[in-house]
């Protein structure tokens, strides 16, 4: 009789996530993935594909579970300033942990997943933007609140807040 695990799907990307932190990118292998997930080695394939496929999967979880928080934070009454402090806050979280950063199935650069998180990040200032702001400021916005977020050195909040409030000054 076949084994019936509950939430597969979620135990081999936990799986993953560990292998990961433990041996990184070009360490870890499927099989082990089986084995710490409790699945067969064939399931994972038919779920994922290759190993890219499993990188990816989890790149793609993380930053769906991290962009819900964003949103989730977006929804409060907030200053446009504050509402940008918290994109740039998720994303400053989501950069920092151990993740890898792969959004689409081809990217294959980092220029290119950069500008993919960045697509994220326009879309994120744009949701929290009043009604009527530049559109230009708002892109040039989430350039900054991203290169802010992938500094390893401390940025100040109110730095940013004070950035938010300016692009939507006339």
């Amino acid at each position: 009789m076949p084994k019936i695990l509950n939430n597969p799907k979620e135990n081999i990307l936990n799986a993953v996530r560990q292998e990961l932190k433990d041996r990184g990118t070009d360490g870890f292998n499927i099989r082990d993935v089986a084995v710490i997930s409790g699945v067969a080695v064939g399931t994972i394939y038919n779920y994922f594909g290759k190993k890219d496929g499993l990188i990816r999967a989890v790149a793609q979880d993380d930053w769906a579970k991290q962009k819900a928080l964003i949103e989730q934070s977006l929804s409060t009454e907030q200053s446009f300033g504050e509402k940008a402090t918290a994109i740039f806050q998720g994303l400053k979280q989501y950069l920092d942990q151990d993740s890898p950063i792969v959004f689409v199935e081809e990217l294959t650069t980092a220029r290119e997943n950069y500008e993919a998180l960045l697509s994220e990040a326009n879309s994120l200032v744009e949701k929290a933007a009043p009604a009527g702001a530049k559109e230009a400021n708002l892109h040039a916005l989430a350039g900054a609140i991203l290169f802010a977020a992938n500094q390893k050195e401390a940025v100040d909040s109110a730095l940013i807040a004070h950035f938010a409030e300016a692009a939507i000054a006339e």
